[in-house]
């Protein structure tokens, strides 16, 4: 029988925890598609791997560097 790994979910909450940010800038990012989400009805959730690859393309590289 095969199993399948489902991606980990995440709510808001923990991806503003994990940011440093208020639940309410994620809810915002989100709402104007900034940030990676899907809904399930009315939740919005977040896988955590398109949060951390978010998060890569958020760095900018320093002065000298690209």
């Amino acid at each position: 029988m095969a199993t399948s790994t489902r991606p980990a979910m995440l709510t808001a909450e923990e991806v503003a925890r994990r940011l440093s940010i208020s639940p309410f800038h994620v809810y915002r990012l989100a709402r104007e598609r900034q940030i990676p989400h899907f809904r399930i009805g009315r939740s919005v959730r977040f896988t955590e791997e398109a949060i951390g690859a978010w998060i890569a393309r958020q760095s900018i590289a320093p002065i000298g560097e690209g």
